[in-house]
């Protein structure tokens, strides 16, 4: 859990000590990724890149991201919305996973309920 705090929530979810608590002390997740999984993940990114096929994506499509995020560093965030035509950016505190974070899971939920809403 500690480990994986600091790859997906930012630096001012840290100063969020009851955040911290709980996710510390969370239970075992019983999906949790395998260190085999995970090192699998890895091997499979390395060499993936769909750039030219997103743009080609035609439907509305929604980048939602964080400036927090350490595995897609803003610089790609911001290409995968340059690279697909028509696309709208929102841009979040709280790293990788803010969706889960309970200080901006509304906003997130409101916002995607808001683009599906779109004629």
């Amino acid at each position: 859990s500690r480990f994986t705090a600091v790859i997906l929530l930012s630096e001012e979810v840290f100063q969020q000590g009851w955040l911290i608590d709980a996710w510390v002390t969370a239970p075992e997740d019983p999906f949790a990724q395998s260190r085999a999984g995970f090192d699998m993940q890895i091997a499979a990114l390395e060499n993936y890149d769909i750039r030219e096929q997103i743009k080609a994506i035609q439907a509305p499509t929604l980048v939602m991201s964080s400036p927090d995020d350490i595995l897609v560093p803003p610089r790609c965030q911001d290409e995968i919305h340059s690279l697909i035509p028509n696309s709208e950016m929102k841009r979040y505190p709280g790293g990788h996973v803010f969706m889960l974070l309970p200080m901006y899971h509304a906003q997130f939920m409101e916002d995607v309920f808001a683009f599906w809403s779109k004629p």
